[in-house]
């Protein structure tokens, strides 16, 4: 796989600290509504990171997505080395395995980092899902783990429902922090805010504490 390949050699050629952010996306049929849009705001995050040069050589971004099963669709490297996947609705809505993939991934680029002498900040995952999952009851247990690794900082948590048949309540289960929920399909809005959150943190130290800009969020989420 070219991008694997190319983020472990960036590790060498490039030694600043990461950021890495996982986007573990719902492209289940039932978003197939507002699946270009989707893609769209995935484009503006890409868009946001590479026009910050700080962020362009520290951010990391990998994309899974799950529907009737479970895809990683772009794994972890800066985004010189790679474009944004085009995304396709299909099927059910595997959130469990989505998520646990997500903490999969990430636990494996962490040891390349490691390996490699490669410091790094908080990993952020981003969870989009418009619907309920398959299995709730397995869900619970990947839920508790993220929880977890928020409590003890090592991940930071960005839960995010889409439309009106979203159960907010199981999103809220994967933080401490309240999910929210996009104003209706403005996923641009919320990936350029994203994008220039990851800038924002990207020109601090690694483990210092960084607030982020939270005046623009009534942009995109309902409040």
């Amino acid at each position: 796989m070219n991008n694997k390949y190319f983020g472990e050699d960036d590790l060498v050629l490039n030694t600043a600290s990461r950021i890495p952010v996982c986007l573990c996306l719902d492209v289940s049929g039932s978003m197939c509504e507002c699946i270009g849009e989707l893609n769209e705001g995935v484009r503006e995050f890409y868009r946001a990171v590479r026009e910050n040069e700080s962020a362009r050589q520290s951010c990391e971004i990998a994309v899974v997505t799950f529907g009737s099963d479970v895809k990683v669709e772009e794994d972890y490297a800066t985004v010189e080395a790679k474009q944004p996947p085009n995304l396709k609705a299909y099927g059910g809505t595997d959130m469990t395995g989505g998520a646990e993939k997500a903490l999969e991934i990430l636990e494996a680029r962490k040891n390349e980092y490691k390996k490699n002498g490669i410091d790094y900040y908080q990993p952020w995952l981003v969870i989009m899902s418009d619907g309920e999952p398959n299995d709730s009851a397995s869900l619970r247990q990947t839920q508790e783990k993220i929880r977890k690794l928020e409590e003890e900082r090592k991940l930071v948590v960005f839960a995010i429902g889409i439309g009106d048949c979203v159960d907010m309540d199981i999103m809220d289960n994967f933080s401490k922090k309240k999910a929210k929920k996009l104003k209706g399909y403005k996923f641009e809005e919320f990936f350029e805010w994203l994008g220039k959150s990851v800038s924002i943190v990207s020109q601090s130290q690694v483990g210092e504490k960084v607030k982020l800009d939270m005046s623009t969020v009534d942009d995109w989420a309902e409040i």
